[in-house]
Formats: structure tokens, C-alpha cells, sequence
């Protein structure tokens, strides 16, 4: 898939979505639709809680509600054994109005507001 492709499928999102907006963003960058049915079923997802995606070599996703501090969730979750014995290649961390995230492999960091998110387009590529 071209970046412009994905630049594309990004602006479409509808960013409302809570913590559904990660099988979209995946499906987004082209990942396989299989894949991101047998991860919202569990097949893929080794993920502890409710509010969070673990997919192996993927990608870890957590949505955070909006108390919550989401730079200390993605800091606790970049030092979670459990997480990184999965090693995902990208650490993402989101709530209502923001997403960070962390390229595991580069170091490379993303702190946008959600409405901004097709301006970094590239920053998930490698997914």
C-alpha cells in the first residue's frame, strides 16, 4: 500500500471511535481483515484487560478514559515484562481527545491530538 493510500484511509477514520479505532487503523495500513478478526476474538490478542490489544510482534494498544494520565500508562506499559516478552513494534496508548505512541524498534515517539493524526500517516508504516 502507497502512502498516499494510507494517508488517505487515516483521514477517513472516524476518530470517535473508542477503543474500536485500532482494528480500523490496522485495517487502515492494509492488515489483512482475517488477521483483525481473529484479533478483536481473541485469537491474536494476548492482551490482559478489557481496554487493551496485545498482538504479537504488532503492536500493544491501550484506550485510556479521559482521568487518566496517558503518558504514564504508555511509560508503564513500555516497562511491562508481559508486554515486551510479546515485542511489539509499536507501544500505543490513546483516550478521547490523544494518542502516543512509541516505535519499539526506531524509538521513534508520537504525541498528537487525534484530530491530527493523518498528518503523521507515516509514523505507523512499518505495521
Amino acid at each position: 500500500m502507497q502512502l498516499h493510500e494510507v494517508e488517505t484511509n487515516v483521514a477517513d477514520l472516524d476518530l470517535r471511535l473508542g477503543f474500536e479505532l485500532i482494528f480500523d487503523l490496522l485495517r487502515a495500513y492494509g492488515v489483512a481483515s482475517a488477521s483483525i478478526t481473529r484479533l478483536q476474538k481473541g485469537t491474536y490478542n494476548r492482551g490482559a484487560g478489557d481496554d487493551e490489544v496485545l498482538w504479537k510482534g504488532k503492536v500493544y494498544y491501550r484506550f485510556v478514559s479521559d482521568g487518566q494520565d496517558i503518558h504514564a500508562a504508555i511509560d508503564a506499559a513500555r516497562h511491562d515484562e508481559a508486554i515486551a516478552r510479546q515485542r511489539p513494534r509499536f507501544i500505543v496508548v490513546r483516550n478521547e481527545d490523544q494518542i502516543v505512541a512509541v516505535d519499539t524498534r526506531t524509538g521513534d515517539t508520537l504525541d498528537t491530538p487525534l484530530a491530527d493524526l493523518p498528518g503523521f500517516s507515516a509514523f505507523f508504516l512499518p505495521w
